[in-house]
């Protein structure tokens, strides 16, 4: 049998907050600033792009008493990072001042947009993954459901059925709840 390929990364919006689920022996979260992350390959290399990030953005922003606008920080990140077009990268915030979540995955054109969800791993486990996805998720649905249809993602499209798997949830604070009104 043909293997289909490999989810490693799954990220899920919801009302009240952003679930990932990754792979956790191949990739880590890293904290930029505050309610800014970023899950990637747990690499030295990896790991001195994001510390280097972390303290231009702290430089430029929390040194200044200002908070880290969320598309500012992706920004930097992609430019710092070239080869994160072509990476299974999940970045994740919230931006206060906008009251905005962000959900950030490399397209396969290079290309980058804010996601209600988002997958990243090969083969055509990535686009059966991304349309189950399309089919299930809901705006409203609970931080639960989310992280249910992340793990499930993970137990139905990567391969390495051995590997451990964490979750990771970014809530959004209470008073921030209501909804994005971007569409």
């Amino acid at each position: 049998m043909e293997n289909p390929g490999d989810i490693c990364l799954v990220g899920i919006t919801c009302n009240n907050g952003i679930t990932i689920a990754m792979r956790s022996e191949d990739y880590l979260v890293y904290h930029l600033g505050d309610h800014i992350y970023c899950c990637a390959h747990d690499g030295v290399f990896v790991r001195d792009i994001m510390a280097g990030v972390r303290n231009q953005l702290a430089a430029k922003y929390l040194d200044q008493d200002q908070k880290i606008p969320v598309k500012k920080a992706q920004q930097l990140l992609w430019q710092q990072y070239p080869a994160i077009a072509s990476a299974p990268v999940l970045f994740a915030g919230h931006d206060f001042d906008n009251n905005r979540q962000y959900l950030y995955a490399p397209q396969q054109d290079g290309s980058v947009t804010n996601n209600r969800f988002a997958a990243c791993g090969s083969g055509t486990a990535l686009e059966q993954a991304r349309m189950w996805l399309a089919d299930k998720w809901h705006r409203g649905q609970s931080l639960m459901v989310s992280e249910q249809m992340a793990r499930m993602v993970l137990k139905n499209w990567d391969s390495s059925q051995k590997s451990a798997k964490d979750v990771f949830v970014l809530y959004r604070r209470q008073e921030d709840a209501p909804m994005d009104a971007d569409e």
